[in-house]
C-alpha cells in the first residue's frame, strides 16, 4: 500500500538519495540533471505566464546545470531566454557541458563576473526570473560575488523561481545571511525540511514539488518517517463515521479555560470541537465566568471547576485560562486522572511552569513521561509557548530549530507536539514528523488557535489517536483558512470552525 503523504527530507538526506540513486540504482547523473530541468521547466510553462524575457540564472554546479537544462528546452519551444552564469564553469563539468549546448542554440548567456552592468540590465528588464545558482549541494554563506547577483535578483520587481531551493539557504543558513527571495520554489525531487523553517519559509513563496525520477523505495527508506501532507491525504488519515453513530459514540469533550476577559476562547474551543465529530462538549471554568458563558453559548454546556471531579472525558485545557499560580496546581491535578486531550495556551505556560519547578518530577534528561500518560497528550505551542517549555526543560531552542526541538520535546514528555506556523510540524514521542504548509496570514488571528485545539480535541474525543487528530486537524484547519480567506478576505476565528465542519464532512 502507497504511504500517505509525501517524503519529507533534510540537506543530508536527499545528497544522500542522489548518490545511491546512481550508485545503487544506475541512474546517471546526467539523467537525473536531464529530468529535473525538463520538469521544472513544463512546470513554470503549464502554471505561470509572463511577458517578455526568461532571464536564467545558473551557478557552476549542479543546480546551475539543471537551470541550463530548463534554459535549453525553453530556447527551443521558442520562449525569449538570456542565461545569467554567475562563472564560467569548469571544464568537463555538467554544468559546462550544458552551457555549451545552450549557446549552440543561440541563446545570448552573459558572465556576471565579466560583465556585472549587463548582467543587471537583463535581470532588470526580464519578465521572470529562474534561479538556478545553488542548490541542495552547497552549504554555508553565500560569499562575494555571489552575494551581489543575489541582490540583483532581490531587486527586480519579476517573479522569481528557485530550483529546488532559493540559493544561500541551507541546513547552516541564518537570518541576516544572503539568500533569494523566491516568488516560487520547485523542490526537485521531494520536500526539504529546511524550506518549511520559521526563518526560512518566508523566502520560499509557493512551493511545490517536481518529482525527478528518483526510485520511490529509496525516498520511503531515507526519509524516517518524516512526511509532508496535503488536503487530499486527509481521507487517508481520517476515517469516516459512521451514519448510525449518537453522541456518546461520537464523544465527549471537556474545555478547561477561560478567565476575565478571556471567555471567548474556550467557547471558540468547544463550538471547534463540536465542528470537528465531537458529540458533546462542556466547558469548565470559573464560577464567576459561568454566566457569561452560558448566555452565549446554546449547544455548550458548561460546570464550575468547584463542581468537577474526574472521570474526566477528553480534556482541552487552556484556552483563555489566564496565568494566575492555581493553574499549575489545577493542571498538575488534571494530569494525575486518567485523562487524555490537548494542553493549549495558558495551559502550556503552566506546563513549563510544572517543568520548571519539577511538579513533573525530576526534570527529564531521558526519555520520561513523569504524569503525562505516554500518546495521550497532544500540546499544541506557537513559536513562543514552544521556548517557554524549552527554557523550562533547558533545552536550545532557536528559530531555525524549532521543528528539532519540538522533536526533543515530544521525546522527553511522551507527548505528540503540534509546533505551530507559517507551516505546522507535527511530531510523536517516537520520532514520526508530519509537516503541513500553509502560508496564510488570515490564519494568525485572535482565537485561531483555540479554535484549531478543540479540533483536535474533538477528533480525538470521536476515536482518533493523537497523532492522527492533530493531523488531521491541522489540515482541516489550513483548508478552512483558506476557503474562508477565499470567501470574506481577512476573517476572525470565530468564522473558522464552521469552515473546519465542511472540510472534515468531505465538503468541496
Amino acid at each position: 500500500m502507497k504511504a500517505v503523504g509525501a517524503p519529507l527530507l533534510t540537506i543530508e538526506q536527499i545528497r544522500e538519495i542522489d548518490q545511491r540513486a546512481q550508485t545503487a540504482y544506475g541512474i546517471p547523473e546526467l539523467v537525473l540533471m536531464e529530468g529535473a530541468g525538463l520538469l521544472a521547466w513544463q512546470a513554470i510553462r503549464d502554471r505561470l505566464q509572463w511577458d517578455g524575457v526568461l532571464a536564467v540564472v545558473a551557478g557552476r554546479g549542479n543546480n546551475g546545470a539543471d537551470a541550463l537544462v530548463l534554459a535549453r528546452y525553453a530556447s527551443i519551444e521558442g520562449f525569449a531566454v538570456v542565461v545569467v552564469i554567475s562563472a564560467t564553469p569548469h571544464a568537463a563539468t555538467p554544468a559546462a557541458l550544458h552551457l555549451r549546448s545552450v549557446r549552440q542554440l543561440g541563446v545570448q548567456t552573459v558572465a556576471f563576473e565579466e560583465s556585472p552592468e549587463e548582467a543587471e540590465r537583463v535581470l532588470s528588464s526580464a519578465g521572470l526570473i529562474v534561479d538556478g545558482l545553488l542548490g541542495s549541494g552547497a552549504s554555508g554563506a553565500i560569499r562575494a560575488p555571489i552575494d551581489q547577483l543575489v541582490e540583483l535578483v532581490n531587486r527586480s520587481s519579476s517573479d522569481v523561481v528557485s530550483l529546488d531551493l532559493p540559493s544561500g539557504l541551507s541546513s547552516t543558513w541564518r537570518p541576516g545571511e544572503s539568500i533569494v527571495k523566491a516568488t516560487y520554489t520547485l523542490e526537485l525531487g521531494a520536500a526539504k525540511s529546511v524550506c518549511y523553517s520559521p526563518p526560512a519559509r518566508g523566502h520560499c513563496g509557493v512551493i511545490e514539488q517536481v518529482a525527478i525520477g528518483f526510485p520511490t523505495a529509496l525516498l520511503d527508506e531515507v526519509c524516517h518517517g518524516s512526511r509532508i501532507y496535503t488536503l487530499d491525504d486527509l481521507p487517508r488519515v481520517l476515517a469516516p463515521v459512521s451514519e448510525a453513530a449518537h453522541k456518546g459514540v461520537r464523544g465527549r469533550v471537556e474545555v478547561v479555560g477561560g478567565s476575565p476577559g478571556m471567555t471567548g476562547a474556550p467557547l471558540l474551543a468547544a463550538y471547534s470541537a463540536l465542528r470537528s465529530r465531537a458529540g458533546l462538549v462542556r466547558i469548565v471554568a470559573d464560577g464567576s465566568l459561568l454566566p457569561s458563558i452560558e448566555s452565549r453559548s446554546l449547544s455548550v454546556m458548561s460546570r464550575s471547576v468547584a463542581e468537577a471531579s474526574a472521570p474526566w472525558e477528553t480534556l482541552v485545557i487552556g484556552p483563555g485560562w489566564g496565568r494566575s499560580h492555581d493553574r499549575s496546581e489545577l493542571l498538575q491535578a488534571l494530569l494525575a486522572s486518567p485523562s487524555s486531550g490537548v494542553i493549549d495556551a495558558d495551559g502550556i505556560h503552566a506546563l513549563a511552569a510544572m517543568l520548571h519547578d519539577g511538579d513533573l518530577g525530576e526534570r527529564p534528561s531521558t526519555p520520561k513521561t513523569g504524569s503525562l500518560r505516554e500518546g495521550s497528550w497532544v500540546v499544541t505551542p506557537h513559536p513562543g509557548e514552544l521556548r517557554a517549555l524549552a527554557e523550562a526543560m533547558e533545552i536550545e531552542c532557536e528559530p531555525a530549530s524549532e521543528f528539532e526541538c519540538a522533536a526533543t520535546i515530544a521525546q522527553m514528555l511522551g507527548v505528540v507536539v503540534v509546533a505551530k506556523g507559517a507551516a505546522t510540524c507535527i511530531v510523536t514521542p517516537g520520532g514520526r514528523r508530519a509537516l503541513v504548509d500553509g502560508l496564510n496570514a488570515a490564519l494568525a488571528t485572535a482565537g485561531s488557535g483555540d479554535v484549531l485545539a478543540g479540533a483536535i480535541g474533538g477528533l480525538m474525543a470521536s476515536g482518533c489517536e493523537p497523532f492522527e487528530a492533530a493531523l488531521s486537524a491541522v489540515l482541516a484547519h489550513q483548508e478552512a483558512g483558506k476557503r474562508v480567506r477565499a470567501r470574506e478576505g481577512f476573517f476572525t476565528a470565530e468564522e473558522l470552525p464552521s469552515a473546519i465542519g465542511e472540510v472534515l464532512d468531505g465538503r468541496p
